[in-house]
């Protein structure tokens, strides 16, 4: 039986952007009611997981469920475990795709959200999906 590994990515845009106070704020306290144009974060680069056939003679379908921040710089930065589903994973597979998924994610590349035109930065959950077969 040959074993080998696919990985699928798939990310989430939160709605909340990050910062003590944006601009649209400080117009709301001057009372104005006028919104700039906002957008999202936009994916130029993914990276799939590195591959790896050596985790396991059988077959296994995990997720990893990451969060980060997508910074107004442009970095991809405080990388976060959120869960490994199954729960059940050996500890050692588990561990494994989080650290390939974490290494997958530091090198997203994207232009970063902005809020009345200036760019803002975003919590993102990213979500790696690994088959071994």
């Amino acid at each position: 039986m040959r074993r080998s590994i696919s990985a699928a990515v798939l990310i989430v845009i939160s709605l909340a952007s990050l910062g003590a106070q944006s601009a649209e704020d400080d117009a709301q306290k001057s009372g104005e009611t006028q919104r700039g144009p906002t957008s999202e974060v936009v994916i130029k680069e993914k990276p799939d997981p590195e591959k790896r056939s050596e985790v396991s003679g059988r077959e296994i379908d995990a997720t990893v469920v990451l969060r980060a921040i997508f910074t107004k710089s442009g970095k991809v930065t405080d990388i976060r475990l959120v869960k490994v589903i199954p729960q059940d994973l050996p500890k050692d597979v588990a561990k494994d795709f989080a650290k390939l998924s974490k290494k997958a994610a530091q090198k997203i590349k994207f232009s970063p959200a902005t809020r009345n035109g200036n760019p803002v930065s975003m919590y993102v959950q990213l979500e790696y999906n690994f088959h071994l077969y």
